[in-house]
């Protein structure tokens, strides 16, 4: 049964009523809250309808991501060789963090697919470049759940509280990148308006520092006495927690104890990635003559609030990942076998494909064998807008005949990379492409590859690692080499 100021409520929300709804912002002095209740009939039914859509999806999961995800997955050798507790992946894991200095974390297809169907292809785009950025790596195991996807929006700042003044509202970022051999720290710190734009921002090199928790303090003290240098009286800032036996504590009481310099100090946590800029100047090695010209050219897309990402790792994979460190891997390791490898890809995406290829794995030069120049023509103008090199050029040749080779040395590769030969056409013999030290990937479509049988082993992660040199030694278990995973 419904009494009167219930019913009320329910009119203003079916919108029988126009009274306006009650305004919480003077508290609720001579006003009457009520809560509407109604049969909860509908609600399971949209709930049910909605599930039963759902159930269908997660069927389509599997044949929708061989399909369209897959593909893209392997070209940018973001595959592993086998399951997370397989030699090979505590291999890939080891030489991953010696060649790219990441920690690389796991996926599962159905962690893939679960966060696929919920985005937009520009987020869905970016994720796959941090994939690739960061060496997120796909395990084939489609009954677990390796990690979360956290999509993250860069945050911008408190707006401008009205507190009867003109004074503006600043936010202050820093950060600190701390080298535990050298007891040095690069400290930086970035002050913002309420409109976006840098109001000061400064790196600090090779500060000296007994510990993290020390420098990133340094850097939060830098930043609030270049506030106060500059007159910013209200910003806002993040805050570090330690215990009162803390080496540090009289160190953070000082930091804390800055909160008088200022007319209003907003104290918030943030995760790592949401602190892009001044976590990348942080981490630098070189003393930029404009920091923010630097910082907002490489996060422009983020201050445009397009996604930032963070994968967590569940209790699942964590738990692999730690006994990595007691898997011992024998000198089998360090068979080298034949590097030549396929991946399947349909005509209309191989451009497409040789574009992640060279994105991931950064080779010293590239190598593409057509099977005629008419294709090479075709393909031309795409490839030199993917490699930005003329054909032919300085950097650039290539050769006709029964097949024409396209070469090319990209300007941004990575040191000690090997040479990339990519083949677009399956007639093509393996004598007029093979070499003996290079590494070769040959394109086949699905009806191709099953001529193939087990002739050649698919391109996979493992690829990253040998092109960029991994090798193996007895004495150094994480110096491996490669060898392709049956």
């Amino acid at each position: 049964m419904l009494n009167l100021a219930t019913f009320q409520l329910v009119q203003r929300v079916a919108g029988l009523d126009s009274e306006p709804p009650l305004d919480l912002s003077n508290g609720l002095k001579n006003k009457m809250l009520s809560v509407g209740l109604d049969n909860a009939q509908e609600l399971l039914q949209r709930i049910k309808s909605e599930t039963s859509k759902m159930k269908a999806m997660i069927i389509d999961f599997e044949p929708s991501y061989n399909k369209d995800i897959r593909p893209k997955l392997a070209s940018s050798c973001l595959l592993a060789p086998g399951p997370i507790t397989d030699p090979w992946t505590v291999f890939l894991h080891r030489q991953t963090f010696k060649i790219a200095n990441v920690n690389p974390s796991y996926l599962s297809p159905f962690d893939i697919m679960s966060y696929k169907y919920g985005w937009k292809d520009f987020q869905w785009d970016m994720l796959e470049r941090y994939l690739v950025q960061r060496r997120i790596y796909i395990i084939d195991d489609w009954e677990s759940s390796l990690s979360t996807i956290e999509t993250l929006m860069y945050d911008h700042g408190l707006k401008e509280p009205d507190d009867g003044t003109d004074i503006p509202f600043y936010k202050g970022e820093c950060d600190a990148s701390y080298d535990e051999h050298t007891k040095t720290a690069n400290l930086s710190y970035m002050l913002w308006d309420d409109e976006k734009k840098i109001k000061h921002s400064e790196v600090l090199l090779s500060v000296k520092c007994s510990s993290a928790t020390e420098a990133k303090i340094f850097a939060a003290l830098a930043l609030l006495y270049k506030a106060k240098e500059l007159g910013l009286i209200k910003i806002l800032n993040g805050e570090l927690a330690i215990g009162k036996n803390h080496k540090h504590c009289d160190l953070y009481l000082m930091l804390r104890s800055s909160r008088i310099l200022f007319q209003w100090l907003v104290l918030s946590w943030r995760p790592r990635e949401l602190m892009v800029f001044v976590d990348a100047l942080a981490k630098s090695e070189t003393r930029f003559l404009s920091p923010a010209k630097f910082a907002v050219e490489k996060w422009a897309d983020h201050l445009q609030g397009l996604p930032v990402f963070r994968i967590e790792r569940t209790k699942e994979a964590k738990t692999a990942i730690k006994k990595f460190d007691n898997v011992t891997l024998d000198s089998s390791f360090g068979v080298i076998p034949e590097l030549h490898y396929f991946l399947q890809v349909e005509e209309e995406n191989k451009l497409d494909s040789l574009v992640r290829l060279i994105h991931s794995l950064k080779p010293s030069a590239i190598k593409v064998t057509f099977n005629n120049t008419d294709k090479l023509d075709s393909f031309k103008e795409k490839l030199i807008n993917v490699i930005g090199i003329p054909i032919p050029g300085e950097d650039s040749t290539y050769t006709s005949g029964p097949f024409t080779t396209y070469t090319s040395q990209p300007k941004t590769h990575t040191s000690g990379s090997k040479c990339l030969m990519v083949v677009f056409d399956y007639v093509v013999p393996k004598h007029a492409y093979y070499t003996d030290n290079g590494f070769h990937v040959l394109f086949v479509t699905a009806r191709e590859q099953e001529l193939i049988g087990g002739e050649m082993t698919e391109l996979n992660a493992l690829g990253f690692i040998y092109i960029n040199g991994g090798s193996w030694q007895s004495h150094l278990p994480t110096l491996l080499s490669f060898v392709a995973h049956v």
